[in-house]
């Protein structure tokens, strides 16, 4: 049961076939994660060298003729650097995130700071908008939403440390709440500082921040801006490798993959296979794709897996009920996605997964539970509030995010979730620890 202990998941989702799902799906949201962090550092190094035509050679991005494939040698370079680091030791590795993320956060508050001055002393010019604060209205906001939401992965990575722990009970909650707050307020006071100086359809995509401040004339705080954002970028890529051998030791060890994955070393005391495996496939993937797609695979991926969890709050009574959701959700989200159909055909799809969905929620709103309804894991842990309705509250928001992604995101998903659907069939399945397992409610299994 090695595999949810350690992530946090609910003692319900701890059998072979539901385990690997959220893995699968945590290997999307970690690996491609970190490929597509890695993606927006050639932009911000360029501006130390005058511009990207400025780049030496093997560092600027090339186009490969005939297929338009455009690869970042530096991209997968700093991936590399990233896992050799974190293959030397965490107290090594913790060292370095110390003081990058030491310079990542000066540069935020400098950016608070100045930004706001300025935008005091213009008048906030950025919000004159011709079209009104919603110029792509509803189905726009919820879109770039969907896309962005791969930002605030990682939170919850804190949880594949519950072994380093002294409390993990009380001590993983409350870090989770308390990273996730400071880093939503300061991301959400960087965003209006910045779109109140510059109109968002004036914003330079590659280097926003630093683009702003030079239109007003503080070509000086560019490199400042610049410095802060390299750090930013290697501290969230050191962030979301980390977690992710230890992921892959978890299944390991619950046989889902082989034991190749759980070996640590002996002098380090580090995953080394997984580390090196999981840098491998993040630079190759940070090398050959571009951070549209790769942040549509990871805004999918990591909306599933939150799903997931969120269903499976409800236990294993409401199996029916979460199999209509489930359902529902892969029928609804790609039907209103395909841009082609017909508003009628699309209403109509819609409407017959939307029935389902809404229907199931309400069985699981009201149904009754057993008695580890309300604790994540065994007794003495964090209460989840607000049960039954945050779960179903967190399904439905969810399910509108997905929805507004586009369908070639889906594609490429559904790829990936094939591929994890063969591993698991073919070597998961029949290795897994998990298999024959019995539910014992967590008051029992004292």
């Amino acid at each position: 049961m090695v595999f949810f202990l350690v992530l946090g998941a609910p003692p319900a989702a701890r059998r072979g076939g539901v385990a690997w799902l959220i893995g699968w799906l945590l290997i999307l949201e970690y690996t491609v994660g970190g490929a597509a962090v890695a993606r927006g550092i050639s932009p911000n190094l360029a501006l130390f060298f005058g511009g990207e035509d400025e780049l030496p050679s093997f560092l600027a991005r090339h186009t490969i003729p005939g297929i338009g494939i455009v690869v970042d040698p530096c991209a997968a370079a700093l991936v590399v650097i990233v896992t050799v680091l974190l293959c030397i030791g965490i107290k090594k590795s913790s060292m370095a995130q110390t003081i990058v993320t030491t310079i990542h956060v000066s540069a935020m508050i400098f950016i608070i700071a100045a930004g706001g001055y300025i935008g005091f002393k213009t008048g906030w010019v950025g919000y004159e908008l011709p079209n009104g604060y919603f110029p792509y209205g509803i189905t726009g906001m919820l879109g770039g939403s969907a896309v962005v939401f791969f930002l605030y992965i990682g939170f919850d990575s804190v949880t594949s440390t519950a072994e380093e722990v002294k409390n993990p009970q009380r001590d993983l909650p409350v870090g989770i709440g308390v990273a996730l707050s400071i880093c939503c307020i300061s991301y959400t006071l960087v965003s209006v500082v910045i779109v109140g100086l510059v109109p968002s359809y004036a914003l330079d995509p590659d280097t926003p921040i630093s683009s702003t401040f030079a239109h007003y004339g503080m070509r000086w705080a560019v490199y400042i801006l610049t410095t802060g954002a390299v750090m930013a970028l290697c501290s969230s890529l050191m962030g979301l490798i980390l977690p992710q051998p230890r992921i892959l030791m978890a299944m390991a060890r619950d046989g889902l993959l082989p034991s190749f994955f759980g070996d640590i070393n002996r002098h380090t005391q580090v995953l080394v296979n997984s580390t090196v495996m999981t840098g491998v496939l993040a630079a190759a993937l940070a090398f050959f794709m571009d951070v549209s797609q790769l942040a549509g695979m990871v805004s999918v991926g990591t909306l599933l897996a939150f799903t997931t969890v969120a269903v499976l709050r409800r236990r294993k009574i409401a199996a029916c009920s979460i199999v209509f959701v489930c359902v529902g959700i892969l029928i609804l989200a790609p039907a209103a996605s395909v841009g082609g159909l017909s508003s009628m055909v699309r209403s109509t799809l819609c409407g017959l997964a939307g029935v389902p969905v809404l229907g199931s929620l309400a069985v699981l709103a009201y149904i009754g539970q057993d008695n580890a309804r309300h604790d994540f894991g065994h007794a003495g842990g964090l209460q989840c509030p607000f049960v039954p309705f945050l779960p179903v509250a967190c399904i439905l928001v969810n399910t509108c995010l997905l929805v507004s992604l586009p369908l070639v995101t889906w594609f490429r998903v559904s790829i990936w979730m094939l591929i994890g659907a063969l591993v698991y069939i073919f070597y998961g399945r029949s290795h897994s620890s998990l298999k024959g397992a019995v539910y014992v409610p967590a008051a029992y299994a004292q």
